[in-house]
């Protein structure tokens, strides 16, 4: 049994793995499920016992992403044994990390996720919501310690996202692709200088 759900498992990922390739390489709408399974190497029949259809894989790959970004948004704390800039830093660096080294998943929710349908739209606004909610809370908390300059919170939350939005989009566009590590120097200063008190 154990053996089983391993292999179906491992079937699952080789999928996901051959659609981020796929949907990022040739769109949503040009690939085809026989792109997928000949990539991942899998009989259409397994295809099938793991999705329900491309679109099903298609929001499983999107799942993906939105679960790697939650995972690295962690609260600033100031009982941390580093500073609160240094935690800031390593926080971008962590998100523009996962993002960058997962180039595939993030092209695909910056080009192919947008306008594909209600239900997907639906999705990544709820997922947008979710992160601003969470970094205008971020920001808030950080005003009432004295640490972030005052005014509304949620344009500098929307700012904040949108400049990483678009920092990320032109790296992905490859108009503009320095270092990761300069990337992420630069975005801190940015993010630092914009919001410090």
């Amino acid at each position: 049994m154990a053996t089983r759900r391993a292999l179906r498992d491992d079937k699952r990922l080789k999928i996901l793995g051959a659609a981020r390739v796929e949907f990022a390489r040739r769109g949503y709408h040009a690939t085809g499920v026989d792109d997928i399974i000949k990539r991942a190497r899998v009989a259409r029949g397994t295809f099938y016992q793991l999705f329900k259809s491309k679109r099903d894989l298609f929001d499983a790959v999107v799942d993906e992403l939105f679960h790697l970004v939650y995972q690295r948004c962690t609260p600033i704390r100031l009982d941390a044994p580093v500073t609160v800039e240094r935690q800031m830093q390593e926080l971008v660096s962590d998100i523009i990390g996962t993002l960058v080294e997962n180039v595939d998943l993030a092209k695909i929710l910056l080009n192919e996720a947008v306008g594909l349908d209600a239900e997907l739209d639906d999705k990544l606004t709820g997922f947008y919501h979710r992160l601003l909610t969470l970094l205008e809370g971020s920001l808030r908390k950080g005003q009432q310690m004295g640490i972030v300059r005052g005014g509304d919170a949620a344009v500098l939350a929307t700012c904040l996202l949108g400049c990483v939005k678009e920092v990320l989009y032109q790296y992905i566009l490859g108009t503009r692709r320095p270092p990761v590590s300069q990337l992420v120097e630069e975005l801190h200063k940015f993010i630092v200088e914009g919001v410090h008190a």
